[in-house]
């Protein structure tokens, strides 16, 4: 069935707009919102009032306040009491319907629509050519009618009667014909469709800074229409990652070292999203990962001399040591620690502590290639003639540096 949109009402029943009418039909309005469709995803949904009616007159004037997303109306149920051939004008304003409730100015027609109306207690659709309206603006609607239409008492002028996510329907007046006179406060009768058009948008979420190692998500899931679209992810820069999802929403990888010795690295992703209609929008993100310090340490002993002699003089080098030195009661034996940092940043933090085995006696421990300034002081700590296996060598707080090796020297005698 086609709905026919006439080009001039009775002119003793609807004002003249003065301005240009549409003849349209139900094919034109499909094929429209199939171009839209391609580009955009389009959401049909419907806001009704109320259609417990118990007044009337030949029409209404009422405000909606279009939110966060832009929406374009397709059409609108009336409640009309009696049935038959009956003339709709759709009128409307930026703004509120007050600025002007009795005079034409401001107002733009936007279709007048012959209906064939069903009656009381039912709705009466009014299909129009798509009226796109603006996010966060307001706008008054004056519906009106050669026939009598059915509203319903309100409660307070310019009330929120009806909302949902996208749009507000507050309460107005009631009108009699050509903008006459207003019947406060009323709750227009019927039911607003429209469409929310989203904007095909990916998304490749927020720029992170990353330490290596740490496993890292990347996150499209505010790419735009949610829910109704595909994830490909593909590495534009950096070195190559193995991205674990690729075709989810959140995929993940794990942060390597930056490539070369460098301190830090750069990596590129990006994100294409695909909606139903092949349509394509892609945007990238910079995850850039810091070089973490890389760690090994090892033991090794020795003895220092058999008599014990320069046991504690960190300067002093190993006397002369027998063909087949012996570990025997008075010799002094030498512990070195190395603590290796292959990784092109300071290790910080860095806690060490050394038991000496219980046949032994402290005599003195000595460190080098520690950092000891700041960023943050560091502790050594002995105890000089303890003895037994509560007698420790304790770093903490040490930092080592870039590249190089730590070592710390403990020196003990033998009881």
């Amino acid at each position: 069935m086609r709905a026919r949109f006439i080009r001039r009402a009775c002119a003793s029943c609807l004002p003249n707009s003065g301005g240009r009418v549409f003849s349209v039909s139900r094919i034109f309005a499909v094929s429209f919102f199939l171009l839209i469709a391609s580009a955009f995803s389009v959401m049909a949904q419907s806001l009704t009032t109320t259609f417990a009616a118990d007044n009337g007159q030949n029409g209404n004037m009422f405000d909606v306040d279009v939110l966060a997303s832009p929406i374009t109306i397709t059409a609108f149920d009336i409640h009309n009491r009696f049935p038959g051939e009956q003339t709709v004008q759709i009128w409307y304003r930026a703004g509120s319907y007050t600025a002007s409730p009795n005079s034409s100015a401001g107002w733009t027609l936007h279709a007048t629509v012959a209906v064939a109306a069903n009656g009381d207690g039912q709705a009466t659709n009014v299909p129009i050519p798509p009226l796109a309206l603006n996010a966060n603006q307001s706008y008054g609607f004056y519906i009106n009618s050669t026939g009598n239409l059915r509203y319903t008492s309100g409660t307070a002028l310019g009330a929120v009667y009806v909302s949902d996510a996208n749009l507000r329907i507050r309460e107005g007046v009631g009108k009699a014909a050509n903008f006459g006179t207003s019947f406060s406060p009323r709750i227009w009768n019927g039911t607003i469709y429209y469409t929310v058009v989203i904007p095909l948008q990916a998304d490749a979420g927020l720029d992170q800074t990353v330490l290596s190692g740490a496993n890292v998500q990347l996150d499209g899931t505010a790419s735009q229409p949610a829910g109704q679209v595909s994830y490909s992810w593909t590495q534009l820069s950096g070195t190559p990652v193995a991205l674990t999802g690729v075709t989810t929403a959140q995929p993940s990888f794990t942060a390597a070292q930056p490539a070369n010795g460098a301190v830090s690295e750069t990596l590129v992703f990006q994100l294409t999203v695909t909606d139903a209609s092949g349509q394509t929008s892609t945007d990238t993100v910079q995850i850039t990962v810091m070089a973490v310090a890389v760690l090994s340490a090892n033991k090794s002993v020795m003895v220092f001399s058999e008599d014990g002699s320069d046991c504690s003089d960190p300067t002093a080098s190993s006397p002369d040591v027998p063909e087949n030195p012996a570990a025997i009661p008075g010799a002094c034996i030498e512990y070195t620690i190395a603590v290796q940092n292959t990784g092109p940043v300071p290790a910080q933090a860095v806690n060490l502590t050394d038991a000496l085995p219980t046949s032994l006696t402290l005599v003195d421990a000595f460190r080098s290639g520690w950092i000891e300034t700041a960023p943050a002081p560091d502790s050594f700590a002995f105890n000089a003639g303890c003895s037994g296996g509560s007698c420790n060598v304790e770093v903490q707080n040490g930092i080592v540096p870039a590249n190089a090796t730590a070592t710390i020297t403990i020196r003990a005698t033998i009881n």
